[in-house]
């Protein structure tokens, strides 16, 4: 019985006399003799295919074509001399499939297939096993000035083809990374003994996260002096096809040797260093801000302690109204305790200059929804009654993506108050942790107050005790992590209500600027709001160092 067609061969446009099926001794199952892994079909109309998926056997894809790749810019030669062979649709001639070659030792060992557009796989040969050389380690010269180490095979070929554009006399060392990226070290410790032939080694990897991870990788095995480039495009392929020839060149030619990001020279950073240093932005009390220099444009983190109906909230809603009116920057309000409506009428209250918030307050309600008005887009509320940080953090970086720098939590400690005391100081700490990369990284200015925990001796804070930052609640992330501490300190129990409504607010430490000391405050009942006492500045600066 003559052999019969293929129906995988041909919708792989070959088996052109239709002959790669036989049959097998059973009498009803044909297989086809043309691969290393045969398909087999049961004698049936249609056929029912029992084996494996199918595939070119090496020695069939020997017999493909170099034909380039016009997509990707890549010529004709390129190919041949990188021994890349293309299989075509036999309907009409285009690529279906790329056939990269794979070395051991400078055994073949296979083929890595792309079935187009972009799906890989491996064709073995059965007799060669091994870690792949570098993709075009058995064209390249095998010692010379430079090395560049692509990270994969269509990056070697379009590197090699910019380099053959620039100067075709010249005999080029560009290999690749026969598997990508993930497998990396494996290759590269492999094949030491190639690359340490050349003076220079120079890394083209992806742009993007995998490509940085890989360059951390093959560093520490080739050693510090290795080289890397950096480009505008995700990748070496996509400058070809982009036609930016003269940036790569250029980029391959001033390839410095690789540092890792964290590590900073004084060149990097002299220029700003040098820099005089101004003032920040006002407080909404002169001594305030001569005392600690302002509020710092790349962002800071700023505590204040004080007893429970000290008039913490009073010192963040007139700071808020000031950087509001006075510095129309935009802010966002967590108050977890009391929530959004109550802070904003507190907001409105104290830009109103009266004590709305108490109900023997007489005013007027239409200058308060103008108010109201005004303080549209400029600040912003979180409405959640979560406790979890985790929470709080992401609306922080919606607000932070909207160009908020500014941010007040009242308070802290409602965050970790549902937890035991160990947790809540664990928990603590992580919050303050978060803190700190928010205002490292993307300058934000964080306002958070706190309960104190009581004073071993002495006065208590409610009577006008004095505030330490040691009795902030968690204290150790508290002092540790916040550049500003601030204590307000009042007598709530005295009886002359002069002295009731008069307070300190002290400068506990201040990291950024170093001075501490007290500004007299006075609170003013008609007003509801918190007036400096004329007093020079100077008598308190220095009074103790952080």
């Amino acid at each position: 019985m003559k052999n019969r067609e293929c129906p995988k061969c041909r919708e792989l446009g070959r088996d052109r006399h239709g002959d790669h099926l036989f049959l097998m001794e059973d009498g009803e199952t044909w297989c086809c003799n043309k691969t290393e892994i045969h398909p087999m079909y049961l004698e049936k109309e249609g056929g029912e295919e029992m084996g494996k998926s199918y595939g070119l056997s090496c020695s069939e894809i020997k017999g493909l074509p170099f034909v380039g790749n016009e997509d990707r810019r890549v010529d004709k030669e390129v190919h041949q001399k990188f021994k890349v062979r293309t299989e075509l649709s036999e309907v009409d001639r285009s690529p279906t499939a790329i056939y990269y070659p794979e070395l051991h030792k400078g055994h073949h060992m296979g083929y890595k297939k792309r079935k187009l557009p972009k799906s890989f796989s491996v064709v073995k040969n059965q007799r060669v096993d091994g870690v792949p050389d570098y993709f075009g380690q058995f064209c390249s010269p095998k010692s010379g000035r430079r090395l560049l180490i692509c990270a994969g095979e269509e990056d070697t070929l379009a590197a090699y083809q910019m380099l053959i554009n620039y100067k075709h006399e010249l005999d080029w060392a560009v290999v690749g990374l026969p598997r990508g990226e993930a497998t990396s070290t494996e290759t590269v410790a492999e094949n030491l003994d190639f690359t340490k032939n050349f003076e220079e080694v120079i890394l083209a990897m992806d742009m993007d996260d995998a490509g940085k991870q890989a360059i951390e990788k093959i560093v520490p095995i080739l050693g510090p002096e290795t080289k890397v480039m950096v480009f505008s495009e995700k990748d070496i392929s996509d400058m070809l096809v982009k036609h930016k020839e003269k940036e790569f060149l250029n980029a391959y030619y001033s390839a410095k040797e690789y540092r890792p990001t964290n590590i900073i020279s004084v060149s990097d950073i002299l220029e700003e260093s040098i820099q005089p240093v101004h003032m920040g932005l006002s407080y909404p009390w002169p001594r305030l801000t001569a005392l600690t220099y302002g509020l710092k444009q790349k962002g800071e983190i700023i505590g204040v302690g004080a007893a429970p109906g000290a008039g913490k909230s009073t010192i963040w809603q007139q700071i808020q109204k000031h950087l509001i009116f006075e510095h129309r920057e935009k802010i966002a309000v967590f108050d977890i305790e009391e929530g959004a409506s109550q802070g904003l009428k507190k907001l409105i209250g104290s830009t109103l200059n009266l004590p709305i918030h108490k109900p023997d307050c007489v005013y007027d309600i239409e200058e308060a929804r103008r108010i109201g008005g005004e303080l549209e887009g400029l600040v912003h509320f979180y409405g959640g009654d979560s406790e979890n940080w985790d929470e709080v953090e992401c609306a922080i970086r919606y607000f932070a993506s909207k160009n908020i720098r500014f941010f007040f939590i009242d308070p802290l400690s409602a965050l970790v108050e549902h937890l035991s005391a160990s947790d809540g100081n664990t928990e603590l700490g992580r919050i303050m942790r978060s803190m700190r990369k928010l205002r490292k990284h993307q300058g934000l200015t964080f306002f958070h107050s706190n309960h104190l925990n009581n004073p071993n001796a002495g006065k208590e804070h409610g009577e006008g005790g004095k505030v330490l930052g040691s009795q902030f609640s968690g204290s150790r992330a508290q002092w540790k992590y916040s550049t500003l501490l601030l204590g307000f300190e009042r007598n709530q129990q005295a009886d002359d209500p002069g002295e009731r409504n008069e307070g300190t607010l002290r400068v506990i430490k201040d990291r950024l600027g170093g001075n501490t000391g007290p500004v007299q405050m006075r609170y003013n009942s008609a007003t509801g709001n918190l007036e400096e006492i004329n007093v020079d500045v100077q008598e308190f600066v220095g009074e103790e160092m952080p």
